[in-house]
């Protein structure tokens, strides 16, 4: 295009020079940000295997009978969490049931009938 006056190709330039910056310092702040949380995050392994090991040691430092009863301890600890899910999975299906029938009793066209009549009858009853 010629045509096209030059200080508009060099102000095209610059705002995309401007852009291209801006973008880079962003991208680079993400990397920063990803950096440090890494970090983060190994340095909360590492402290979560120490003290994973300091409570081994502190394990193996017990009675052979304590570290029995700690074993079945866990052992029923991990089968009373599963039978919670259970439960609680259970649960979940009987509340969206119950949530279910609920709607379809709202939705009873003889519900309605019902009531009424029975309120007829109640002061028939009454008379």
């Amino acid at each position: 295009r010629t045509s096209t006056d030059p200080r508009e190709i060099h102000h095209y330039f610059n705002s995309l020079k401007a852009r291209n910056e801006h973008e880079a310092k962003e991208i680079d702040n993400v990397f920063l940000r990803r950096q440090d949380r890494d970090a983060q995050t190994n340095e909360i392994e590492r402290n979560l295997q120490q003290l994973q090991h300091e409570a081994a040691a502190k394990m193996n430092s017990l009675p052979r009978d304590k570290q029995e009863l700690y074993g079945r301890l866990l052992e029923e600890n991990r089968d009373l969490t599963e039978q919670i899910r259970g439960k609680q999975a259970e649960l979940e299906r009987m509340n969206f049931d119950i949530d279910e029938v609920e709607q379809q009793l709202r939705r009873d066209p003889y519900r309605d009938e019902y009531a009424r009549l029975e309120k007829m009858l109640g002061r028939v009853e009454r008379e």
